[in-house]
């Protein structure tokens, strides 16, 4: 081999050397995603993973939408007497509503945690992480706690539902959602008021089994009273009889007490039992009949008859110009009785005055 050969293949070989070690130092800067071979290898193994995390984890939030409302359903059916229609409804959309919520977050942080395990992120400092963390946040976050522990009391202890009107931390409302942070309420004014439930002292449920009828009826004190108390009692049979509230009326509404006595005239208290969040149609419409009942009977209802009570004699006309020139002829008489201009009684008092020793 003569020497120009062997120095060609010894320049040949260094270039080939070159290229190799060239070609190594830019694949080992590359990504592997930029990698055909090493990123059909992860979708083959890890990726089908996470894949299968996601799709299990669907369908487990899918089951749980579909299956546990019947099962809660079922369970406070069986297990709680019947009481007013509608009550055991709401308990059970409440209690599908939390669990379903809770959850998909419980479903979350478990596919979060098996995902970012996929890709290659070590757990162990992550818990660590979370373990240290957690008492600087359980310490700063002492409201949320009570939230939380309010809320599980509020569920439990089955304190108000969806759709019942409550008054709750000074705000009255239907209530649109709860969970275990807040619950959210609508007024009538359809203003939406979100109570943390740690703010949540004392709740009064005016919608709990069944609502009040609550009318305070005020009668003039000329009207027969006996009258008027069985018209009030027969106006709330008439509706209790009426198809239209004949499902809605518990205990027809009736005057259960007269409330006072005083110078406005008689208020009577009528009281009755509706269904939960009737009591306002019922209401009204029992105020329209006793309206219309009274009327038809001659009573007189305060306050407008309070005024005219005690009724006073229609004036003659005849005898209104008499009274009226009766003080013309009074104060003619007085003037030729006193020469003076002075009126007898003061003239008296001033000689009686006169003649008391000093």
């Amino acid at each position: 081999m003569n020497p120009a050969t062997l120095a060609q293949m010894t320049g040949d070989a260094a270039l080939v050397a070159l290229n190799a070690s060239l070609l190594n130092r830019f694949a080992s800067g590359v990504p592997f995603w930029l990698r055909p071979s090493q990123v059909q290898d992860w979708l083959s193994t890890h990726g089908l993973r996470i894949l299968v995390i996601i799709v299990a984890l669907g369908i487990a939030q899918l089951l749980v939408r579909r299956l546990a409302p019947h099962a809660i359903r079922r369970a406070i059916f069986v297990g709680l007497p019947e009481g007013v229609p509608g009550e055991r409804e709401k308990r059970a959309r409440t209690l599908s509503s939390v669990t379903v919520k809770i959850t998909g977050l419980v479903l979350f942080c478990i596919g979060l945690f098996m995902v970012l395990e996929e890709l290659g992120y070590s757990l162990t400092p992550v818990i660590t992480g979370i373990g240290i963390s957690g008492i600087a946040i359980g310490l700063g976050a002492q409201g949320l706690v009570k939230d939380t522990i309010n809320g599980l009391f509020i569920l439990g202890e089955n304190q108000f539902r969806q759709g019942d009107y409550v008054t709750v931390a000074g705000v009255s409302g239907t209530v649109e959602d709860i969970n275990l942070r807040r619950t959210i309420l609508r007024d009538i004014d359809g203003t939406v008021h979100i109570v943390p439930n740690s703010a949540i002292v004392i709740a009064s449920n005016h919608t709990r089994d069944y609502s009040g009828v609550n009318i305070l009826v005020l009668i003039a004190l000329g009207a027969d009273l006996d009258k008027a108390l069985a018209v009030a009692e027969q106006v709330g049979k008439d509706l209790a009889a009426d198809p239209r509230f004949a499902a809605d009326v518990v205990e027809p509404p009736y005057p259960a007490r007269i409330e006072s006595v005083d110078e406005k005239g008689v208020t009577l208290r009528v009281l009755g039992r509706v269904r939960p969040g009737r009591a306002g149609a019922v209401t009204f419409e029992y105020r329209r009949l006793l309206k219309q009942a009274l009327d038809a009977e001659g009573i007189r209802y305060a306050p407008v008859a309070a005024l005219a009570w005690p009724p006073q004699p229609t004036p003659d006309p005849e005898a209104a110009g008499t009274q009226a020139a009766r003080p013309a002829n009074d104060q003619s008489s007085r003037d030729r009785s006193a020469p003076d201009g002075h009126p007898p009684a003061t003239r008296d008092s001033a000689a009686e005055g006169r003649e008391q020793p000093s």
